[in-house]
């Protein structure tokens, strides 16, 4: 089985793939190593963690944005990542749109069975439009700690934003700098939300296996309501790729709930495209962490997909 994909994956990356840029960052070996991984576990990998961006006269950019994003599509992002198994997708509003998730939901429209979404919403948000947006395909709103930009709800609405997603079984995703999870750990818990903590809660190499974030990370996981992004590597790694620093933390959150890790590319790596190369293999550190295959397929796949609701699971 594996001899008669080597082939296909191969052509299609080189088909897809052929110039540089944003399409670009990785090589057709990469990519191979990832299609001969997803096949070879029999999965269908779900990407928890990417963005799309359009023309700015098409979807204007909020005036405090932090970045001028590059023009990119669902459809570019399928060419990059269906070589190597990802079916099923989960867009993040990027920050620079502030509340207004047109270009993520309208790129999404045609492949509703594959997609959901995470949005940015305002706190006084109406119960019509948190329908509409669900029936779209979202299933849970962006806290962003990291930038004022990407902050569409101030920390001390968070329980009247809660009370009004609750209904719909909506998530609670945040983003937060290096260090500060254990300052605002209960605020999130005390939402009565299901939590997704992005890439690896921000944790510090710097200060080994057991700092505080990790700590904290691991108590939010004992309720049973939080999940973890094991994304974006090279947002924390202090080593740099391969990111041996970041093994660790993979084998220990997955050893204390290997049912609530996820997986997530954080492609087009805005602010790190000149940190991920073309040797960069946005499934190894997984790959080479998790040596359970059982395991593997829950964090690349079975985990999101039960969470999202897709595969006739559809909330």
């Amino acid at each position: 089985m594996l001899g008669f994909l080597a082939p296909i994956a191969v052509s299609v990356i080189l088909a897809t793939n052929p110039g540089g840029g944003w399409l670009a960052g990785v090589s057709a070996s990469a990519w191979l190593i990832c299609a001969l991984t997803a096949a070879r576990i029999m999965i269908e990998v779900c990407d928890t963690h990417f963005h799309v961006y359009s023309e700015a006269d098409r979807y204007p950019l909020i005036a405090n944005r932090g970045y001028d994003p590059p023009v990119v599509s669902l459809n570019d992002y399928q060419k990059l990542f269906s070589p190597f198994g990802v079916r099923y997708m989960v867009l993040i509003q990027p920050s620079c749109y502030g509340t207004d998730n047109r270009c993520m939901l309208e790129d999404m429209a045609a492949t509703r069975a594959e997609t959901r979404a995470i949005a940015a919403i305002a706190p006084d948000i109406a119960d019509s439009e948190l329908n509409a947006l669900h029936s779209a395909g979202v299933r849970g709103i962006r806290l962003n700690v990291m930038s004022v930009a990407g902050s569409t709800i101030p920390q001390d609405r968070l329980r009247d934003v809660a009370t009004k997603l609750s209904r719909l079984s909506w998530a609670l995703q945040t983003f937060v700098p290096i260090g500060r999870l254990p300052d605002i750990a209960d605020t999130l818990l005390e939402t009565g939300l299901n939590i997704l903590i992005d890439h690896f809660g921000s944790v510090d190499p710097a200060l080994g296996i057991n700092p505080p974030t990790m700590k904290t990370l691991l108590r939010m996981l004992e309720t049973g309501r939080c999940w973890v992004k094991l994304s974006a590597p090279f947002r924390i790694s202090k080593a740099g790729p391969p990111y041996d620093d970041m093994v660790p933390y993979v084998k220990e959150l997955v050893r204390a709930r290997p049912d609530r890790m996820i997986w997530g590319s954080d492609w087009p790596y805005i602010h790190f495209i000149d940190k991920v190369g073309p040797a960069y293999n946005p499934l190894e550190l997984l790959q080479r962490s998790i040596t359970d295959e059982a395991q593997l397929r829950a964090v690349l796949a079975g985990n999101a997909k039960a969470l999202f609701g897709f595969a006739g699971q559809m909330r």
